[in-house]
């Protein structure tokens, strides 16, 4: 097996730290689709139980499904980043122990504090557009009963052009700073593994001046890694829909649904996490502090 490539110091070259990520895939796809597949076993459920919910309309459920789905993830990204830290040393198993716990502290610190950030961010927004739509004649309260796309078509309609205008930058400039906190905050899980202690803030300085940069390389991998996904998915798509029809892959707990569910989370692992691990433990062992 070729050992992937020295990360340069204290730089990142973006289009070296994607190609050593579909290089991790390249070089190990045939212990990383055994895992992927065991993975998606886990996950198809919870993915097929959220679409359910929503289909029902309980956001409880979605809720609940979408946490238990992080869970499972979690020894799977451990695995991808004992394997991509040691640079092919360790073996690509899945386990439950130190790191995959240490993950999860970091998983719920993170997932806290983006939760934080998103509030803060929603209340804002909605208080901006609530004060631009109470100038208009329509009645506000009266949304409430209306099933959701009528309620936003008619909210929409209230906040009028220049309102509308300023819900989409201001929403865009909350995913511009959800994008840059994750930038900041992206080799906390390599470092979790790496240090084998829970390392939720303590890599926030070590992207300091390589924050676009960073950003950047998981803009690519990640666009790269939806990409194949949805490339590799499409033949089995076109196969379901000819044998189930249409309809059936998008109704939740169909057999079309419940296959297409599973091919799909096992196809994300793959062509994402795979290479997302892999390229955020390269930035971590050019950027961490020697």
């Amino acid at each position: 097996m070729v050992s992937p490539s020295p990360a340069p110091q204290g730089n990142v070259p973006i289009v070296e730290c994607v190609r050593e990520g579909f290089g991790f895939l390249a070089r190990d796809w045939r212990m990383i689709v055994p895992v992927a597949l065991i993975g998606a076993a886990g996950l198809a459920p919870l993915q097929v139980w959220a679409e359910s919910a929503t289909a029902a309309g309980d956001g409880g459920g979605r809720l609940l499904a979408t946490g238990l789905s992080v869970l499972v993830q979690i020894p799977l990204l451990a695995a991808f980043y004992r394997r991509t830290l040691s640079r092919g040393a360790d073996p690509l198993s899945l386990r439950i122990g130190a790191d995959e716990f240490n993950l999860a502290g970091t998983t719920a610190a993170l997932g806290f504090f983006f939760f934080i950030v998103v509030i803060v961010g929603v209340i804002f927004i909605s208080t901006a557009l609530a004060a631009l739509a109470s100038g208009s004649t329509a009645d506000l309260q009266g949304l409430q009963g209306l099933p959701t796309a009528e309620a936003a078509r008619r909210f929409g309609e209230a906040l009028g052009a220049e309102g509308q205008a300023v819900l989409v930058v201001s929403m865009l400039a909350l995913a511009g700073v959800l994008l840059w906190l994750s930038a900041r905050l992206a080799l906390a899980y390599p470092a979790t593994v790496a240090s084998q202690r829970v390392m939720a803030f303590s890599t926030w300085g070590w992207t300091k001046g390589n924050v676009g940069a960073v950003m950047a390389a998981l803009l690519l991998t990640v666009a790269i890694g939806v990409g194949l996904s949805v490339l590799v998915m499409m033949a089995p798509g076109a196969l379901l829909a000819a044998t189930f029809g249409n309809a059936a892959l998008t109704t939740p707990a169909t057999p079309a649904n419940w296959i297409a569910s599973y091919l799909g989370a096992a196809a994300g692992l793959v062509f994402f996490h795979a290479p997302y691990t892999a390229t955020t433990a390269y930035l971590h062992r050019g950027l961490r502090p020697q």
